[in-house]
Protein backbone atom coordinates (compact mmCIF):
# COMPACT_ATOMS: atom_id res chain seq x y z
CA UNK A 1 0.00 0.00 0.00
CA UNK A 2 1.62 3.39 -1.03
CA UNK A 3 0.39 7.27 -0.76
CA UNK A 4 0.56 8.71 -4.02
CA UNK A 5 0.89 12.40 -4.82
CA UNK A 6 -2.18 14.34 -4.20
CA UNK A 7 -2.83 11.90 -0.99
CA UNK A 8 -4.41 9.10 -2.90
CA UNK A 9 -3.44 5.88 -0.97
CA UNK A 10 -3.33 2.89 -3.85
CA UNK A 11 -3.42 -0.28 -3.17
CA UNK A 12 -1.25 -2.75 -4.98
CA UNK A 13 -1.19 -6.56 -6.07
CA UNK A 14 2.41 -8.42 -6.62
CA UNK A 15 4.19 -5.25 -5.55
CA UNK A 16 2.75 -3.55 -8.87
CA UNK A 17 2.77 0.22 -7.84
CA UNK A 18 2.79 1.27 -11.43
CA UNK A 19 -0.71 -0.25 -11.83
CA UNK A 20 -2.33 -0.43 -8.57
CA UNK A 21 -5.60 -2.40 -8.46
CA UNK A 22 -7.30 -0.18 -5.76
CA UNK A 23 -7.32 3.19 -5.22
CA UNK A 24 -8.74 5.95 -2.94
CA UNK A 25 -8.58 9.36 -3.38
CA UNK A 26 -10.57 12.81 -3.25
CA UNK A 27 -10.52 15.04 -6.32
CA UNK A 28 -12.85 17.55 -8.02
CA UNK A 29 -15.80 15.13 -8.29
CA UNK A 30 -15.58 14.19 -4.56
CA UNK A 31 -14.24 11.38 -2.64
CA UNK A 32 -14.28 8.16 -4.13
CA UNK A 33 -12.89 4.49 -4.49
CA UNK A 34 -11.77 3.24 -8.04
CA UNK A 35 -11.16 -0.48 -8.48
CA UNK A 36 -9.31 -1.66 -12.03
CA UNK A 37 -9.57 -5.45 -10.90
CA UNK A 38 -12.66 -7.52 -10.39
CA UNK A 39 -14.34 -7.64 -6.98
CA UNK A 40 -15.64 -10.43 -5.69
CA UNK A 41 -17.91 -10.43 -2.56
CA UNK A 42 -20.75 -12.52 -1.39
CA UNK A 43 -23.34 -9.36 -0.11
CA UNK A 44 -23.71 -5.93 -1.08
CA UNK A 45 -25.70 -3.81 1.23
CA UNK A 46 -27.40 -0.12 0.47
CA UNK A 47 -28.22 2.25 3.14
CA UNK A 48 -32.15 2.31 2.42
CA UNK A 49 -33.96 3.46 5.52
CA UNK A 50 -36.81 5.61 5.24
CA UNK A 51 -35.31 8.16 7.99
CA UNK A 52 -32.64 9.13 5.55
CA UNK A 53 -35.11 9.93 2.64
CA UNK A 54 -36.94 12.98 2.52
CA UNK A 55 -39.97 14.22 -0.46
CA UNK A 56 -40.88 10.85 -1.12
CA UNK A 57 -43.13 10.91 -4.19
CA UNK A 58 -44.10 7.99 -6.56
CA UNK A 59 -42.85 7.30 -9.83
CA UNK A 60 -44.66 7.04 -13.45
CA UNK A 61 -43.64 3.27 -13.88
CA UNK A 62 -45.49 3.70 -17.57
CA UNK A 63 -42.53 6.33 -18.26
CA UNK A 64 -40.25 3.73 -17.38
CA UNK A 65 -41.29 1.07 -18.83
CA UNK A 66 -41.22 2.79 -22.30
CA UNK A 67 -38.35 4.52 -21.80
CA UNK A 68 -36.97 0.85 -20.76
CA UNK A 69 -38.06 -0.26 -24.25
CA UNK A 70 -36.16 2.22 -25.98
CA UNK A 71 -32.29 1.07 -24.35
CA UNK A 72 -30.17 -0.46 -26.95
CA UNK A 73 -28.40 -3.26 -26.16
CA UNK A 74 -24.72 -3.59 -27.73
CA UNK A 75 -22.56 -6.66 -27.86
CA UNK A 76 -18.91 -4.62 -28.32
CA UNK A 77 -15.19 -5.52 -27.23
CA UNK A 78 -13.02 -3.13 -24.99
CA UNK A 79 -10.28 -1.08 -26.44
CA UNK A 80 -6.58 -2.38 -26.00
CA UNK A 81 -5.98 1.06 -23.58
CA UNK A 82 -8.91 0.27 -21.72
CA UNK A 83 -8.18 -3.51 -21.47
CA UNK A 84 -4.59 -2.65 -19.85
CA UNK A 85 -6.11 -0.29 -17.64
CA UNK A 86 -8.46 -3.57 -16.44
CA UNK A 87 -5.58 -5.98 -16.89
CA UNK A 88 -7.58 -8.62 -18.78
CA UNK A 89 -8.14 -10.42 -21.92
CA UNK A 90 -9.44 -9.47 -25.24
CA UNK A 91 -12.95 -10.28 -24.01
CA UNK A 92 -17.27 -9.72 -26.01
CA UNK A 93 -19.81 -8.53 -23.89
CA UNK A 94 -23.17 -7.07 -23.89
CA UNK A 95 -24.26 -4.00 -22.49
CA UNK A 96 -25.51 -0.38 -22.90
CA UNK A 97 -23.47 2.73 -24.25
CA UNK A 98 -23.28 5.72 -21.80
CA UNK A 99 -23.85 7.72 -24.64
CA UNK A 100 -26.99 6.45 -25.87
CA UNK A 101 -28.33 5.23 -22.48
CA UNK A 102 -28.18 8.85 -21.41
CA UNK A 103 -30.48 9.99 -24.38
CA UNK A 104 -33.39 7.63 -22.80
CA UNK A 105 -32.07 7.81 -18.77
CA UNK A 106 -30.14 10.93 -18.50
CA UNK A 107 -30.58 10.68 -14.85
CA UNK A 108 -28.37 7.21 -14.99
CA UNK A 109 -25.77 9.08 -16.49
CA UNK A 110 -22.99 11.36 -15.09
CA UNK A 111 -20.03 13.00 -16.64
CA UNK A 112 -16.42 13.31 -15.41
CA UNK A 113 -14.55 16.48 -16.77
CA UNK A 114 -11.42 14.45 -17.07
CA UNK A 115 -11.05 10.80 -16.09
CA UNK A 116 -7.06 9.20 -16.10
CA UNK A 117 -5.33 6.34 -14.56
CA UNK A 118 -2.01 6.98 -12.63
CA UNK A 119 0.89 5.92 -14.25
CA UNK A 120 -0.81 5.50 -17.51
CA UNK A 121 -1.08 7.28 -20.27
CA UNK A 122 -4.94 6.35 -20.19
CA UNK A 123 -6.99 9.62 -20.02
CA UNK A 124 -10.45 11.05 -21.11
CA UNK A 125 -12.33 13.95 -21.35
CA UNK A 126 -16.08 14.03 -20.84
CA UNK A 127 -15.62 10.24 -19.52
CA UNK A 128 -19.81 8.96 -19.11
CA UNK A 129 -20.41 6.66 -16.46
CA UNK A 130 -23.75 4.72 -16.11
CA UNK A 131 -25.48 4.18 -13.02
CA UNK A 132 -26.34 0.51 -13.55
CA UNK A 133 -27.88 0.21 -9.96
CA UNK A 134 -30.05 2.67 -10.45
CA UNK A 135 -30.96 1.31 -13.70
CA UNK A 136 -31.65 -2.09 -12.49
CA UNK A 137 -34.04 -0.92 -9.73
CA UNK A 138 -36.15 0.51 -12.55
CA UNK A 139 -36.20 -2.43 -13.84
CA UNK A 140 -38.93 -3.37 -11.27
CA UNK A 141 -41.15 -0.24 -12.07
CA UNK A 142 -40.80 -1.33 -15.31
CA UNK A 143 -42.37 -4.38 -14.34
CA UNK A 144 -44.82 -3.08 -12.27
CA UNK A 145 -46.29 -1.22 -15.54
CA UNK A 146 -45.92 -4.76 -17.42
CA UNK A 147 -47.73 -6.51 -14.82
CA UNK A 148 -51.00 -3.43 -15.09
CA UNK A 149 -51.32 -4.42 -18.58
CA UNK A 150 -50.57 -7.93 -18.32
CA UNK A 151 -51.40 -9.21 -15.96
CA UNK A 152 -51.14 -13.34 -14.55
CA UNK A 153 -52.61 -14.71 -11.62
CA UNK A 154 -51.60 -17.21 -9.22
CA UNK A 155 -51.75 -20.56 -9.89
CA UNK A 156 -53.60 -23.19 -7.97
CA UNK A 157 -51.54 -25.83 -6.93
CA UNK A 158 -54.40 -28.08 -5.15
CA UNK A 159 -57.12 -27.47 -7.68
CA UNK A 160 -54.56 -28.27 -10.67
CA UNK A 161 -55.67 -24.73 -12.31
CA UNK A 162 -53.72 -22.11 -14.19
CA UNK A 163 -53.71 -18.29 -12.86
CA UNK A 164 -56.17 -16.15 -14.65
CA UNK A 165 -54.60 -13.60 -17.82
CA UNK A 166 -55.83 -10.07 -17.95
CA UNK A 167 -54.63 -8.12 -21.13
CA UNK A 168 -55.60 -4.34 -20.55
CA UNK A 169 -55.63 -0.94 -21.62
CA UNK A 170 -56.64 2.29 -21.73
CA UNK A 171 -59.19 1.32 -24.19
CA UNK A 172 -59.56 -2.90 -24.72
CA UNK A 173 -58.95 -5.59 -22.90
CA UNK A 174 -58.46 -8.81 -24.24
CA UNK A 175 -57.50 -12.06 -22.55
CA UNK A 176 -56.96 -15.99 -23.69
CA UNK A 177 -56.28 -18.60 -21.08
CA UNK A 178 -57.69 -20.81 -18.22
CA UNK A 179 -59.92 -18.29 -17.07
CA UNK A 180 -60.39 -14.66 -19.03
CA UNK A 181 -61.57 -11.41 -17.55
CA UNK A 182 -61.29 -8.10 -18.59
CA UNK A 183 -60.78 -5.40 -15.90
CA UNK A 184 -64.96 -4.61 -15.43
CA UNK A 185 -64.83 -8.18 -14.34
CA UNK A 186 -66.78 -9.87 -17.53
CA UNK A 187 -65.55 -13.24 -17.97
CA UNK A 188 -64.91 -15.55 -21.05
CA UNK A 189 -65.02 -18.53 -22.07
CA UNK A 190 -61.42 -20.23 -22.80
CA UNK A 191 -60.56 -19.86 -25.99
CA UNK A 192 -62.25 -16.74 -26.78
CA UNK A 193 -61.60 -13.18 -26.29
CA UNK A 194 -63.85 -10.22 -24.36
CA UNK A 195 -63.08 -6.60 -25.32
CA UNK A 196 -64.20 -3.62 -24.17
CA UNK A 197 -64.09 -0.72 -27.51
CA UNK A 198 -63.01 -3.19 -29.96
CA UNK A 199 -63.53 -6.23 -31.62
CA UNK A 200 -59.80 -8.73 -31.64
CA UNK A 201 -60.08 -11.39 -33.68
CA UNK A 202 -59.03 -15.50 -32.07
CA UNK A 203 -58.95 -18.31 -33.53
CA UNK A 204 -62.81 -18.51 -34.42
CA UNK A 205 -64.11 -17.05 -31.90
CA UNK A 206 -65.39 -13.19 -31.36
CA UNK A 207 -66.54 -11.99 -27.53
CA UNK A 208 -67.71 -8.55 -27.47
CA UNK A 209 -67.44 -7.39 -24.17
CA UNK A 210 -70.60 -5.43 -22.17
CA UNK A 211 -68.77 -2.03 -23.41
CA UNK A 212 -68.42 -2.50 -27.44
CA UNK A 213 -69.95 -0.50 -29.56
CA UNK A 214 -69.31 -0.54 -33.64
CA UNK A 215 -67.65 2.15 -35.17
Amino acid sequence: MTIQAGGSIALSVNDNAERPALRVESGEQGDAVIAHAPLRVTTVQYSSDERIKTLLEDVDSEDILQRMAAIKMRSYEYTEEWRTVRNEETTRVRGVIAQELKEVFPEHVSVLPVFGVNNTEFRLEGFHQVDKQGLTLDLIAALQAQHAHYNIGANDAVAGTTGDLTVSSSNAVAASGGVMRDDAGYACKPGSVGCTQVVLYFADTVAPGPGWRPR
